[in-house]
């Protein structure tokens, strides 16, 4: 997921923050200066296209390298999930298709998996088992896009539903003027849908080959099976 930010806006402070307060301490104008500077390539305003490719490259090691920049991993681990949920939160907010997206797979009970070829030991996505079919590694990111599309679901739906402090007349009618054969009240309840559990909803998830991610609504073993 790529996409740009603004000057003043999410991860980027956290970073620049940590930065900033180390080259303060060593007095070190130049490496502020230098440091400053490679962040912004990655605002609104920078040098760095919209394509993903051009972004990881600058983003790398290497890329750090080129334009003065150190990356405290230690620090960096303890804003890393903060700071990226705010970026996608960010995204949401400006990007509709995106938005469309995650409520189209929030509709269709996808699970997401962010793929990394770590398998058990990643992070930030996981892969499936072939073995067992199951999905492993953390999967973080695909963790908070299911949390983050949970969130718009709910924004669309109040916005769907219109505010009234006096309730309609045939509604209260219907509510509380039912009765069941026993003569007992029934009250009409509304339901609501729930993210996918995503410890235990193996239902739905992605083969991966070649780099090529397949969607598998099905289980693994069952897809691996063939043609009848």
């Amino acid at each position: 997921i790529f996409f740009r930010l603004t000057w003043n806006q999410i991860c980027w402070n956290h970073l620049a923050n940590t930065i900033i307060k180390e080259c303060k301490s060593s007095n070190s104008t130049r490496a502020l200066k230098m440091r400053m500077i490679w962040g912004s390539i990655f605002t609104s305003g920078g040098t760095v296209g919209s394509c993903p490719l051009a972004a990881k490259k600058a983003g790398n090691k290497k890329g750090f390298g080129l334009h003065g920049a150190i990356l405290d991993e230690d620090k960096w681990n303890k804003v890393r999930d903060d700071a990226t949920f705010r970026a996608l939160k960010a995204r949401a907010e400006q990007d509709a298709q995106f938005r469309s997206i995650l409520l189209a797979t929030k509709n269709q009970n996808i699970y997401l998996l962010h793929f990394e070829r770590l398998g058990a030991r990643a992070y930030w996505g996981g892969s499936v088992d072939k073995a067992s079919g199951r999905i492993q590694g953390d999967n973080v990111l695909g963790r908070m896009l299911m949390t983050l599309r949970a969130t718009l679901d709910q924004d669309e739906e109040s916005s769907r539903t219109p505010s009234s402090s006096a309730p309609d007349a045939d509604a209260a009618e219907s509510t509380h003027g039912q009765n069941d054969a026993t003569g007992n009240q029934v009250t009409n309840t509304a339901t609501t849908h729930d993210a996918p559990d995503a410890d235990t909803d193996h239902r739905f998830k992605r083969q991966y080959a070649d780099g090529t991610n397949v969607r598998c609504d099905e289980p693994l073993q069952k897809r691996q099976k063939g043609p009848s």
